[in-house]
């Protein structure tokens, strides 16, 4: 008889990784808010994309291979359509979270990340429940940084000659995105800030929708369009 069991995805752990998330933590808390008011720069950027934030993760079971590190271009995708923000158990005001955890069948989720309002970490235990699970594990599956392999050719068996046909190495096409840390990051956006200095949006005021026509950048797929979020 077999005996099917998931686990969600854990990040990894050790004094290095302890040290970086403390880091990180106190870089979101003072600086959200450009990386919100950004996030078409960060979106469009793919070595801003694919900035991963050690803080920012999905654990789940059973879908969506348990979960994954969540890069800060998701989670950029995701706010603007108004997911993954909630409101602040602390104060009141707007959370954006960064990282999500829980079951789809129970519909238990629970959040975590930044009010830009008081400047602290939350969590939100009451977190959109399975279905913020499925936006979040749906958006990521189609964002993962992987180099674009053209597979070598490979021997063929033959009843008579044996192992015929020449052998050669895979070969990287299109290899995957060097992306920037978060340090890099803010101080790239403090430096180069301009007009949308002061633009924060609204949660669920703009669709994160990618139009067709708009253009790509190098190496960077949009397979799922989000919709605004309904209230």
């Amino acid at each position: 008889m077999s005996k099917w069991q998931s686990v969600g995805y854990v990040p990894g752990s050790g004094p290095e990784i302890e040290w970086t998330r403390q880091v990180e933590k106190q870089l979101l808390r003072e600086h959200l808010s450009i990386l919100v008011a950004s996030s078409r720069r960060i979106i469009e950027t793919p070595r801003y994309f694919f900035c991963g934030p050690v803080s920012a993760w999905l654990s789940t079971w059973f879908l969506y291979g348990g979960g994954g590190r969540i890069p800060l271009g998701v989670l950029c995708l995701l706010w603007e359509a108004g997911e993954m923000v909630f409101e602040c158990p602390g104060c009141g005001g707007v959370l954006y979270a960064v990282g999500v955890g829980g079951s789809p069948f129970s519909g238990s989720a629970t959040a975590w990340g930044v009010c830009v309002g008081c400047r602290t970490w939350q969590r939100q235990p009451d977190a959109g429940g399975s279905r913020t699970i499925h936006v979040v594990g749906g958006l990521l599956g189609g964002y993962r940084n992987e180099p674009v392999i053209e597979r070598g050719k490979q021997p063929r068996f033959d009843w008579k000659e044996g192992l015929v046909g020449e052998s050669t190495p895979d070969r990287v096409i299109v290899p995957a995105v060097v992306h920037v840390d978060l340090s890099t990051l803010i101080g790239d956006l403090t430096d180069h800030r301009g007009e949308e200095s002061g633009r924060v949006f609204a949660p669920a005021s703009r669709s994160a929708m990618v139009p067709r026509e708009e253009k790509r950048p190098s190496g960077m797929t949009f397979p799922l369009l989000l919709e605004k979020k309904s209230h």
